[in-house]
């Protein structure tokens, strides 16, 4: 959608209001926010010390 490659990005829609582009964009930033916490939280993860079992 940023791009312009498409209009209505995707999945083909010629004609999106003005209110559909921006509920889309905090969409795709909500998804994009939690995948950024879910690398960090699974790095961080990994690089600590071993816990007793």
């Amino acid at each position: 959608m940023l791009t312009g490659v498409r209009r209505g990005g995707f999945v083909g829609a010629q004609d999106i209001s003005t209110g559909e582009f921006w509920a889309g964009i905090g969409i795709n930033t909500y998804f994009f926010t939690g995948a950024v916490l879910l690398v960090g939280a699974t790095v961080s993860y990994a690089r600590s010390p071993d816990r007793p079992r």
